[in-house]
């Protein structure tokens, strides 16, 4: 490489990261998702609105010890725009309820809610629908908050979309950070993947095991062995579990982006708010049948990585300011105001 182009290659780094600490960033994509789905007096945002006035406290119950990372970042959110946890005293129809598939009380119409959509929907959509989606549409002071758009788009097929809110709900850190960031280079997994050992994906990852020399694809779901792999890994892969048409898997992406491998993603049937995984997250995304070739690029390229490990990990780690999402969208709570006043 020449000088000149040294030199532009840096002006583009520069350029790159700026864009990634700020309109790229994954705090920004949180704010540009809420505004697709929910601008400011759209029936979704007025809605949420609504319930969040009546509120003067909350309590989070998502089901299970998987959803605890992602129900600190909603109590964050809860607490950012003033509301305080919920105690017993508390009149019932004040008390905010965090819900989710495993947690909803399709009777629980007098209280405000909040149900947060976790699941896949491209096989089991008609019955969520029934069971939750469409119940809490139909109740005055209940509202979704969804993390895809296109479970979004297929939710305004269906006429729900107005109780519906856009957020990255799904990202999450539950696995923390590893101890030591060790270079991609150094790493002696080309190849890790976590995750159940369905019937679509035991012909691919035999592919990978056929051609390349040093891949883990487990089933494992120990937190401490799947952190080690991460962190020894130099290529992470996602891929659907039922079919090609299906939402990003953001909960397994945003866990491993902190290890610095470099993720390589099954296509995602989401077609919005994808610049940022790619441009900052490094996410390289392919169909199913060119997953391994698309694996097998960047380890060819892999020297390359090394450079922007530390920005793409830091970009990763910064992710979303939930403390202030919502005071970002609405403002301080009423109640919240009155009380400094006070």
């Amino acid at each position: 490489m020449t000088i000149a182009n040294q030199d532009e290659s840096r002006k583009l780094t520069v350029e790159v990261y700026d864009e990634c600490k700020n309109k790229l960033s994954l705090h920004q994509m949180c704010l540009d998702m809420i505004a697709f789905s929910s601008p400011k007096g759209s029936p979704s945002y007025n809605k949420l609105q609504k319930v969040l006035g009546q509120a003067k406290s909350y309590k989070v119950k998502l089901g299970g010890v998987i959803f605890r990372d992602n129900e600190a970042n909603i109590e964050n959110m809860l607490k950012g725009y003033g509301l305080n946890a919920s105690t017993p005293e508390d009149p019932p129809e004040t008390v905010l309820h965090v819900q989710s598939d495993y947690t909803f009380c399709r009777d629980c119409t007098t209280v405000p809610r909040i149900f947060i959509q976790t699941e896949q929907l491209d096989a089991v959509g008609e019955g969520k629908l029934r069971k939750n989606l469409r119940p809490c549409h139909d109740q005055e002071l209940c509202v979704i908050w969804e993390y895809s758009d296109f479970h979004y788009h297929w939710m305004k097929d269906k006429g729900v979309h107005d109780s519906v809110m856009l957020l990255p709900m799904m990202h999450q850190s539950r696995l923390g950070d590893p101890k030591y960031m060790r270079p991609l280079t150094n790493r002696s997994l080309e190849v890790v993947f976590f995750g159940e050992l369905k019937a679509r994906r035991i012909p691919l990852i035999e592919s990978f095991q056929n051609t390349l020399s040093n891949v883990r694809m487990e089933k494992s779901k120990a937190v401490a062995h799947i952190k080690r792999s991460y962190a020894d890994g130099k290529v992470c892969l996602i891929t659907h579990g039922y079919g090609a048409t299906a939402a990003g898997e953001t909960h397994r992406l945003s866990e491993m982006g902190r290890f610095g491998c470099i993720p390589v993603v099954e296509t995602w049937s989401d077609q919005q708010f994808l610049e940022p995984y790619k441009k900052c997250g490094d996410v390289v995304f392919a169909d199913y049948d060119n997953l391994l070739n698309a694996t097998r690029a960047v380890l060819a390229t892999i020297n390359d990585k090394d450079d922007q490990l530390a920005k793409r990990v830091d970009w990763w780690r910064d992710g979303v300011h939930w403390e202030s999402v919502l005071t970002t969208v609405y403002g301080t709570a009423p109640s919240a105001a009155l009380k400094r006043r006070l």
